[in-house]
């Protein structure tokens, strides 16, 4: 469930319209006049880029940390500089990022989506996850 909430509500709203190929026609409607198979049809229809599945090492590039992070190099550095980067090694002259450190860092700095606090709330009044 997480992951479809992730990836799939913020790009559905229930005021939105939808081209949808039925019977070698398009159409407009809103999202919610459509059926469940005509639902399920859309969301198959989106393409959704899958998370990257890179492995990485003991240690992180710069680059990789601009991957992963999606910072600019600029703003790696100035964070670094302002020790807001944890892990930072100096290993024959490259500057590299311990990764269990910066997981950590991740983890710990992690935005909470609003159908994680809807499932918590949920979960804190007895009943599960949609």
């Amino acid at each position: 469930m997480n992951f479809f909430c992730r990836h799939y509500l913020p790009l559905i709203c229930t005021y939105c319209f939808v081209v949808m190929k039925t019977s070698n026609y398009f159409f407009d409607r809103p999202l919610y006049s459509l059926t469940v198979g005509e639902f399920t049809e859309l969301l198959h229809s989106l393409q959704v880029p899958e998370p990257s599945r890179k492995v990485f090492g003991k240690y992180l590039t710069i680059n990789d940390l601009m991957e992963i992070t999606g910072y600019k190099k600029q703003t790696i550095y100035q964070k670094t500089a302002n020790k807001e980067i944890p892990g930072k090694r100096k290993i024959d002259g490259r500057v590299l990022f311990e990764t269990a450190a910066i997981v950590e860092w991740i983890e710990s700095n992690a935005i909470v989506t609003s159908s994680e606090i809807f499932n918590q709330l949920m979960q804190s009044v007895g009943r599960t996850e949609l």
